[in-house]
């Protein structure tokens, strides 16, 4: 018996209406750089509660929250910086993650750039790294913690902290927990940053450091990093293995649990 043609959509199709969507509700935003400095603000603030909120879950930001961060970066450029590959990603949310590293890196150090601006670029190029290398981020059962954001320097240019606590745990009971994270923070960089930023993570647990240094694999400023440790790490995911990458300035810290 032949079956009646529908007029519903099929996944590819319904992919593509959800896209087109997406990309009128993007232009309609207008011109970033007539975007009024408290709606900026406001933009931010939004991006910072969905990437918490995302982080509480356990998962990735969305891909439009990521077109939100790109859309920010164009609308804080200085002159003469270019953001011919940023424009392209939050109106179509096409791009790669090279192309669009070389512009927000421009933005990223610039001496006008706050830590808060530079840590939503770290957010977008972690997304970028995870959609790019097909990191599934595995959400961590039983754990909703409170997020907290701590900057851990008195330098201008730090970025801020990622504390994750377990719940009902007050920042006003925490201060050797901060010092104890100043401290790792001063002695291994960034990829302690970075680690605090891997989903699951909690701040006041014992074994914090020595969870670092099982999990810490390496990072893309490291010779052969896209050659040897990306293919062994793909490799060791479809074993089972759960890997993560956390983007930095530009660097990307991978993670192995």
């Amino acid at each position: 018996m032949e079956h009646e043609p529908t007029n519903e959509p099929g996944p590819r199709s319904l992919e593509q209406r959800i896209r087109a969507e997406l990309n009128m509700h993007m232009a309609g935003l207008g011109d970033p750089k007539e975007m009024e400095p408290f709606k900026r603000v406001s933009l931010a603030a939004e991006v910072f509660r969905e990437y918490t909120d995302a982080l509480g879950e356990g998962s990735d930001i969305a891909p439009i929250t990521g077109r939100f961060i790109a859309y920010g970066i164009v609308a804080e450029a200085g002159e003469g910086v270019s953001t011919k590959a940023l424009t392209t990603y939050y109106k179509t949310g096409e791009g790669s993650h090279d192309d669009l590293r070389a512009e927000y890196l421009m933005h990223y150090f610039a001496a006008e750039t706050t830590p808060e601006e530079r840590m939503l670029i770290d957010i977008l190029g972690t997304h970028l790294f995870r959609e790019q290398n097909r990191v599934d981020v595995t959400p961590i059962e039983h754990w909703r913690p409170d997020i907290a954001m701590l900057r851990t320097s008195h330098n201008p240019g730090d970025v801020d902290t990622v504390l994750q606590l377990p719940d009902g745990i007050a920042m006003s009971d925490m201060s050797s927990v901060i010092n104890e994270v100043s401290h790792h923070i001063d002695v291994k960089g960034d990829a302690f940053k970075a680690f605090l930023r891997l989903p699951g993570i909690d701040v006041t647990a014992d074994n914090l450091l020595s969870e670092f240094g099982l999990s810490y694999l390496g990072n893309s400023s490291q010779p052969g990093f896209y050659d040897v440790l990306l293919p062994s790490l793909q490799q060791r995911r479809r074993m089972g293995l759960a890997w993560d990458g956390i983007e930095i300035g530009g660097t990307t810290y991978v993670f192995a649990r």
